[in-house]
């Protein structure tokens, strides 16, 4: 479902994507991509910024080549424009096998997480 104007989001989901940032966005762009999720009306710049950026303000050092099972297998929340902003999944594992694009997807911890932009074939993982 598209949303449009204001994005709710759950305390955990907010908390979660805080932690993921906090270790895997680059310094210079943390604070605005922070500042960005805070703030419920400018939850769609941040979403925006799935297909167009975010790949690029991601440390390129703390890419894995892939999630084990025990990390596919936990608990997270999903980031995207077709679902509820930090819409919670059963496991990671559900949206890494699909072919959904323009999505971020965060462990409960925000240690975990898997981002898939809409001109790339493949996913980028990433693990503390």
């Amino acid at each position: 479902m598209k949303h449009k104007g204001v994005y709710a989001s759950s305390p955990e989901a907010e908390e979660a994507l805080r932690r993921f940032l906090n270790q895997f966005a680059l310094p210079g762009k943390r604070a605005r991509y922070l500042d960005l999720i805070s703030r419920p009306k400018s939850r769609r710049k941040f979403l925006n910024t799935l297909s167009h950026e975010l790949e690029s303000h991601l440390d390129p050092a703390n890419p894995v080549e892939q999630l084990s099972a025990k990390q596919l297998a936990l608990p997270g929340f999903r980031f995207d424009h077709h679902h509820d902003f930090g819409e919670p999944i059963d496991t990671l594992a559900t949206v890494c096998t699909s072919f959904d694009e323009d999505v971020l997807i965060v462990s409960t911890d925000g240690n975990v997480g898997m981002h898939g932009p809409d001109y790339m074939d493949g996913r980028t993982f990433y693990c503390a």
